[in-house]
């Protein structure tokens, strides 16, 4: 028993000198967040240590920067996830990128097999978002990500699930892009076609649905949502709460597929679809399959070619524009119906059978 206040004081402080000292050799020690600045001393390769200050690959829970600057950053022989990320210089990708956030005010390059996986990425005004060539079966994929500003793609190909864009995205050439969606999707933003050659599918290995949402449009020249053009898709099944529009004379929008699909695609139409510029071309009911196609506020200046099936336009609003061509099916419709299909011009009716007052 320790009586003098001297010798109690000296074994108080030993005491808890020994139980920091246990603390430290018992208790994992917490992450520590740093914020790596890349300076490109070695070499173009993010895994390298030598291109950061301080010295050493970024950890997930670091802060990356990297600063404008001459050459590219380059993401090829490991994964890479952060806390967050700034670039100011260009950096391409053939691995998977993870981040909570990221602010992109230079060129991020997508390869083959890339992923950018969850986050919301920033796109200032002249910074992009490059995909890979097309006609890639390996493609690049956008997986959990929130894009952030007004993005173009002018080319490539990309698998894409759950996936949003606060802003517009625009689809502007000049090569082809294909999106492959995977699962079932929800579109609630402005998406724009002015490239001569868009095909947006579905994923074989991953089926679902896309969803135009109330806020969302489909607006512009051409596009081909049959799939079929890569291994990896199949005809895009839609359900539209918003616009899909054809706006250029002579071009189309072709849904459904030209031969029997391996999925069974269908329209659904609960916002408006407008063909009164362009045209579209929707086949459904092919053999082997179920594709349908429901709903109001069609507009049509193009062609439908029902694939032998029969189309109930009974108590719905259809508008055939001059030289709009429904061919190859059965028409099922009531002469009594307050909201029966009207024409303005002529309408071309090749190898169908009208069945008009049938209830």
């Amino acid at each position: 028993m320790l009586n003098n206040p001297i010798a109690r004081s000296v074994h108080s402080f030993f005491a808890a000198a020994l139980v920091a000292l246990l603390a430290t050799l018992v208790l994992p020690s917490a992450a520590h967040a740093e914020t790596k600045t890349w300076t490109g001393a070695i070499n173009t390769d993010w895994h390298n240590d030598g291109n950061w200050s301080p010295i050493g690959i970024p950890a997930a829970t670091d802060d990356v920067t990297i600063p404008a600057g001459t050459g590219n950053v380059s993401i090829s022989s490991a994964d890479v996830t952060v806390q967050s990320l700034a670039m100011a210089r260009p950096v391409t990708m053939a691995k998977s990128l993870t981040t909570v956030s990221a602010n992109i005010l230079a060129t991020l390059t997508l390869g083959v097999r890339s992923t950018l996986n969850g986050g919301a990425y920033t796109f200032a005004s002249g910074s992009s978002l490059v995909l890979p060539g097309s006609f890639q079966c390996d493609a690049a994929r956008l997986l959990n990500v929130t894009l952030i500003g007004n993005i173009t793609f002018t080319g490539g190909n990309v698998r894409w699930k759950s996936t949003s864009v606060v802003g517009s995205l625009a689809i502007a050439g000049p090569l082809s892009t294909i999106i492959a969606f995977e699962g079932d999707n929800l579109l609630n933003f402005p998406l724009t076609l002015t490239s001569n050659d868009v095909n947006l599918g579905q994923a074989s290995d991953d089926p679902g649905v896309l969803t135009v949402g109330s806020t969302g449009s489909i607006v512009g020249k051409t596009a081909d949502f049959s799939g079929g053009y890569t291994c990896s898709t199949t005809a895009l099944s839609i359900v539209n709460n918003g616009a899909i529009t054809a706006n250029t004379a002579g071009q189309s929008f072709y849904f459904g597929s030209e031969s029997a699909p391996s999925n069974n695609a269908s329209i659904i139409n609960n916002g408006t679809m407008n063909a009164s510029a362009g045209s579209m071309s929707i086949r459904v009911g092919f053999s082997g399959s179920t594709s349908t196609l429901n709903g109001n506020n069609f507009t049509f200046a193009g062609e439908i070619d029902l694939g032998g099936s029969t189309w109930d336009l009974t108590g719905k609003s259809y508008t055939f524009l001059n030289r709009a061509t429904i061919r190859n099916g059965r028409i099922i419709t009531t002469a009594t119906s307050p909201r029966y299909p009207t024409t303005s011009g002529s309408l071309r009716l090749k190898d169908v059978i009208i069945d008009a007052n049938v209830n």
